[in-house]
């Protein structure tokens, strides 16, 4: 799975127009269902460098090997997103 530029943007979009960050991993999954959305507290990626930022929101790539989940920084691997809060 990939997520393209104008898919990217579209995701930043939605984590822009949302009231909070569980209604924006909502209208991710909403529009994109074959993606993983989640919602993680700032704590558990403290030490991680964002994809990108919209506002205060922070967004995440992760990657599925088919088992474990874990943070990419390449869209072409990515099929998922985590959010948090700066």
């Amino acid at each position: 799975m990939s997520l393209s530029a104008p898919k990217l943007q579209r995701i930043a979009a939605l984590v822009d127009e949302a009231l909070d960050l569980r209604g924006a991993a909502a209208a991710v999954r909403g529009e994109f269902p074959e993606l993983r959305a989640q919602v993680v507290d700032a704590l558990d990626v403290r030490d991680e460098q964002p994809a990108f930022t919209v506002g205060t929101r922070r967004v995440y790539l992760v990657a599925c090997d088919g088992h474990c989940w874990q943070l990419t920084r390449d869209p072409q691997r990515a099929g998922g997103v985590l959010l948090a809060q700066a």
